[in-house]
């Protein structure tokens, strides 16, 4: 009846961190299961895979001042970078970053599911629930970092996480488009109009990325 992941109202936006080496074991697996959905364009495998790795390990929460307080209502998640240079963050974002169905290699790449339902043919009492996650880059700087280089990385990650906003913030406002479009259909067309409503939702975050080219027009380029 609908895409099946468990999910709550409130927004999980998760950045997703390169897992510390105790208990790496049993959380990579999971990590690179999450990675290979996305670029399959499996988003509801994606975000279970993450889930799994959060639940091993909680400490992949850990907040992050320079990015959390962009999405108040979420759990932040990173994939943490090391290095001394431009040359070295942009490195290491190639190599451990997602990659998208598209094939477009981003440093930081927002999923979500929607769930909705309803009692038998009682579409008046249609639910909808949302969840999102965005996996993001952390870099902290070694004391030996430039100044130059640090003012760089926060002038960029203030462009990404604004980049990420926007797609998060669409589908916050509008995920109720679905349990509308259930509403106005009938017991036996209910579903179709919900995967209706769920495409224009998804075909969003291609236009929002086409326009914005993944954020660069808003400054998320690095270096």
């Amino acid at each position: 009846m609908c895409e099946i992941v468990p999910v709550t109202k409130r927004t999980a936006i998760i950045l997703l961190m390169t897992l510390p080496a105790q208990g790496q074991q049993i959380e990579q697996p999971w990590y690179n299961k999450g990675l290979a959905s996305i670029k399959q364009g499996k988003f509801n495998e994606a975000i279970r895979a993450f889930n799994e790795a959060i639940r091993i390990n909680p400490q992949l929460t850990a907040p992050w001042l320079p990015v959390t307080h962009y999405f108040p209502e979420g759990t932040v998640l990173y994939y943490d970078i090391v290095g001394l240079t431009a040359e070295d963050l942009r490195a290491q974002m190639d190599a451990l970053g997602p990659i998208g169905p598209d094939g477009y290699k981003s440093d930081a790449f927002t999923i979500w599911s929607t769930k909705w339902g309803w009692p038998p043919c009682q579409i008046d009492k249609a639910t909808v629930s949302y969840e999102i996650m965005v996996l993001f880059p952390r870099w902290k700087p070694p004391r030996d970092a430039s100044a130059q280089l640090v003012a760089k990385w926060d002038d960029y990650i203030r462009a990404l996480a604004t980049h990420e906003k926007g797609h998060v913030d669409y589908i916050v406002k509008n995920y109720r488009l679905i349990v509308d479009a259930i509403k106005k259909a009938d017991c036996y067309t209910a579903e179709l109009a919900a995967q209706a409503a769920l495409s224009l939702l998804r075909s969003h975050d291609v236009e929002y990325d086409a326009i914005t080219n993944h954020g660069a027009t808003q400054g998320a380029r690095f270096p």
